[in-house]
C-alpha cells in the first residue's frame, strides 16, 4: 500500500547569540539542541503512522495519506494525543551563552526541566486560519525562567501548610483539567499528604489545596519517573486537544485541504546572555608605571541596515590584585564594564576593545587590541553576603602584555 507523507508540524530553534550584525530580525537556526521522542511518543508515532525526523536546528513530524484518506483520521473525534519530545543540549556552551537565570531562587537543574507546549487542531472542515505571526512554544518572545517547572516522581509527598492543617488536596491534569488524584485529607496532625500518580502518564499536572475560596493552585509540576538530569527540557504537542487547551500556541490543520507547511511551524527562541566583562591585564615585562595612564576603551561599530550603534559602555579600573602565575607573583590590573554586554558568536562584527593611554597621555603610547569575552569562562559573584542575595555574572578575560 502506497503512503504519501505531508508535514504535520515543525519545530525550529533560534538563538540570538548567532545573529549576524544588522540582522536582528533574522535569528539563525540553532543546532545545539537535539529532539528525541519519549518512549510513549514513539508508540503513538507507530500507532498513527507518523514519522519523526530531526532537521537542522529543529524537528519535523509527518503524517501519511493512504487510499482511504489521511492516517490522522484514525484519531478518534475529541481525543487528545500528546506527542512528547525531550530536549537534550549537544552544545557544551548552551547554558553559558543563553540568557537563563543563575539566581539562588532558580529551580535546581536536577529537580526541574524547561517545559514547552503547543497545539495542532486536526479538522476535516478547515476550522480556521492561522496568521503569519510566529507561534512560540514558550510564554514570552524568548525562553525564560518562567518556562521552568519542578519535577515530581509518580509518588511523592506534599508538605501541608501550616503543619496539622486539615485542608484537602487534589491533583488535576493540566490539559484536560480532570481530577486524577484526590481530594485527599491529610491524616490527623499530618505534615505531608502522599500523592500517587502511578496510574497516570507522564505530563504536566497542577496540585490544588483547599482554602476559604475553594481549591487553589499550589504546585504546577511535571510528573515523570525519568531523572530530569537526562534532558534539559521537554516539548508537548497536543494533536486534536480538548477545548480547554485552545489558549495554547495553536495551529489548525485541515486534512482535506492542508495549509502550507510553513504555516505550521512552532518556534523556540533563545536570547544571548549578557555579562559584565572583566579584563585582567598582566604586565609581564614593563615597569608598573608604564600602564598607569592606560584605560580599556570600547569602540562600537556602525551596524548594518541603517541602524544606530549600541550605547557605549565604559570600563572602570578596579583595585589591582596579585596572582601567582607559573610560580611568579604578578601584579594584575583589573578593568570591569559599568553595564552588562551581550555575548556574541562573532563579536568583532559589532565592537572592538583596546587598551590604550587615556586623558592627556592619549596618543603618546602603544595601543593594544584586546580579545572578546567568550561563553566558556563565567564567574557569578554575590553582590552581598547571605543566601538569596542577587548575583552578578562576570566574563573574565586574561590578557598578558
Amino acid at each position: 500500500m502506497d503512503i504519501r507523507y505531508d508535514i504535520l508540524f515543525t519545530i525550529e530553534c533560534l538563538h540570538q547569540f548567532f545573529t549576524p550584525a544588522g540582522q536582528a530580525e533574522t535569528n539563525p537556526l540553532y543546532t545545539g539542541l537535539r529532539f528525541s521522542p519519549t518512549p510513549a511518543c514513539r508508540q503513538l508515532l507507530r500507532r498513527y503512522d507518523l514519522l519523526f525526523r530531526e532537521t537542522e536546528g529543529g524537528m519535523t513530524v509527518l503524517y501519511g495519506h493512504q487510499s482511504q484518506g489521511p492516517t490522522l483520521s484514525r484519531i478518534g473525534e475529541g481525543e487528545g494525543v500528546v506527542l512528547s519530545f525531550a530536549l537534550i543540549p549537544t552544545d557544551p556552551a548552551f547554558i553559558n551563552i543563553t540568557d537563563l537565570s543563575l539566581a539562588d531562587d532558580a529551580l535546581p537543574p536536577a529537580e526541574s526541566l524547561f517545559y514547552f507546549q503547543g497545539t495542532v487542531v486536526v479538522s476535516s472542515s478547515g476550522a480556521g486560519e492561522h496568521g503569519e505571526e510566529k507561534k512560540y512554544l514558550h510564554r514570552g518572545k524568548q525562553v525564560a525562567t518562567e518556562d521552568q517547572l519542578p519535577v515530581r516522581s509518580s509518588m511523592f509527598v506534599y508538605p501541608v501548610d501550616p503543619p496539622g492543617s486539615r485542608a484537602r488536596v487534589r491533583v488535576m491534569d493540566a490539559l484536560s483539567e480532570k481530577v486524577v488524584a484526590g481530594p485527599d485529607l491529610p491524616s490527623e496532625a499530618a505534615r505531608v499528604v502522599p500523592v500517587n500518580l502511578r496510574d497516570e502518564p507522564s505530563g504536566r499536572y497542577r496540585l490544588q489545596a483547599e482554602g476559604d475560596e475553594g481549591f487553589q493552585d499550589a504546585l504546577d509540576f511535571y510528573c515523570t519517573d525519568v531523572p530530569p538530569a537526562r534532558f534539559w527540557g521537554l516539548v508537548d504537542v497536543f494533536v486534536r486537544p480538548s477545548p480547554s487547551a485552545e489558549a495554547m500556541a495553536r495551529v489548525v490543520l485541515d486534512v482535506q485541504h492542508p495549509q502550507p507547511a510553513a504555516s505550521r511551524v512552532f518556534t523556540l527562541s533563545f536570547e544571548n546572555r549578557k555579562t559584565f566583562w572583566k579584563y585582567f591585564i598582566v604586565n609581564q615585562f614593563r615597569e608598573p608605571a608604564f600602564f598607569e595612564a592606560y584605560e580599556v576603551v570600547r569602540r562600537v561599530k556602525k551596524e548594518g541596515n541603517g541602524t544606530s550603534p549600541a550605547q557605549d559602555v565604559r570600563f572602570i579600573r578596579e583595585e589591582d590584585v596579585e596572582k601567582v602565575m607559573q610560580g611568579t607573583r604578578r601584579r594584575v590590573m583589573v578593568y570591569a564594564s559599568e553595564a552588562p554586554l551581550p555575548l556574541w558568536h562573532r563579536p568583532g562584527e559589532r565592537h572592538d576593545f583596546t587598551f590604550k593611554p587615556g586623558g592627556a597621555a592619549n596618543g603618546n603610547g602603544v595601543t593594544f587590541a584586546l580579545p572578546y569575552a567568550a561563553g566558556n569562562r563565567l564567574h557569578p559573584v554575590r553582590l552581598k553576603d547571605g543566601p538569596g542575595t542577587p548575583r552578578r555574572v562576570y566574563s573574565e578575560i586574561f590578557v598578558y602584555l
